[in-house]
């Protein structure tokens, strides 16, 4: 199915809720706003600042009681829980979008997780070259939204789509949301690597071998590989490999620092899900025998079993002739 995008003029009537009030949910509630949509927000954190003419909900029973449309802003790390808690007021008219860029440690995504957890069954995913301060300050970009069933994505353009905002629909829900997970472990190796004294054309070869060998990973667990071209493949590392409000470059940096992950995760701040997606991947990659010796690397440097300097090493001494 081609990707088509739409800009409506006339604001959506239906309201929406979102669901984590990190900079990622805060700018998305702006977004919505600023097309008509109408907003309901719901963060773990009760004091969280939230934007002006959003309303804030106590809890998720409320959220869910306030919207049909769901947007799901949370880490992987934290997401278990709180769709669990979600499934016991959402019903299975509910749609939910989620914006993670995460996989549990066993591979499952976000999408798999809803459903195991909620009675939502139509569920789609986000993604794409999103900075919140650009959607903030409602310079033009685009997403695409991932899913299954039409009207998912239907009701997120809905919601989003305007003339700053294109919002592309894509029936890859499997491709878009391992594409933006994997695109997390090539901006924390562009940060590493740009830590360690590289320059731009560095992070141009961080991209080019983690693109080559995402694309083997997609393609041995079934994903339509040429999804990673798009808006939540290259498209979002266009953004994160750059360091453009991104958690996982800046760990990177803090790891080329020589900082310990622990260190380095509480000095960021904010969520990497790269650590994570890196370990899981560098798992199936071995257990289906795919070559992304780029996974496996940082696995090690983020279990203290190589020095960062090591993975500069491979990638300009010892590198092959093979991405």
């Amino acid at each position: 199915m081609k990707a088509k995008a739409i800009v409506e003029e006339k604001p959506a009537n239906e309201p929406v809720a979102i669901l984590g009030g990190g900079p990622f949910g805060r700018a998305l509630a702006q977004v919505a706003r600023r097309r008509g949509t109408k907003v309901a927000m719901w963060s773990r954190r009760p004091d969280a600042p939230i934007p002006d003419e959003v309303t804030r909900v106590a809890s998720l029973a409320q959220a869910a009681e306030a919207a049909r449309v769901l947007f799901l802003c949370v880490p992987a790390t934290y997401a278990r829980p709180i769709l669990r808690e979600l499934g016991d007021a959402a019903r299975g008219s509910h749609l939910l979008i989620h914006a993670s860029r995460g996989l549990e440690p066993s591979g499952i995504p976000m999408s798999k997780i809803v459903v195991e957890e909620t009675p939502i069954r139509r569920v789609g995913v986000l993604a794409g070259p999103l900075v919140p301060g650009e959607l903030e300050a409602a310079m033009p970009s685009a997403v695409v939204v991932a899913s299954r069933f039409p009207e998912v994505a239907r009701a997120a353009q809905q919601a989003l789509a305007q003339e700053a905002l294109r919002v592309y629909a894509s029936d890859d829900l499997a491709g878009v949301e391992l594409s933006a997970a994997l695109m997390t472990v090539i901006a924390l190796t562009a940060g590493l690597l740009t830590g360690l004294g590289g320059g731009v054309s560095t992070r141009a070869l961080v991209v080019a071998r983690g693109i080559a060998q995402s694309a083997r990973v997609l393609e041995s667990l079934g994903a339509k590989v040429r999804t990673l071209a798009g808006l939540g493949g290259v498209g979002e590392v266009f953004v994160t490999a750059q360091g453009w409000e991104s958690p996982d470059y800046e760990l990177g940096m803090l790891l080329a620092k020589g900082q310990d992950l622990a260190t380095a995760r509480a000095a960021v701040g904010r969520t990497s899900e790269a650590p994570s997606v890196a370990r899981c991947v560098a798992a199936i990659a071995a257990e289906k025998r795919v070559r992304a010796p780029l996974f496996a690397a940082v696995t090690e440097i983020l279990d203290g079993k190589r020095a960062p300097r090591d993975l500069m090493r491979e990638f300009f001494v010892a590198a092959p002739t093979e991405l």
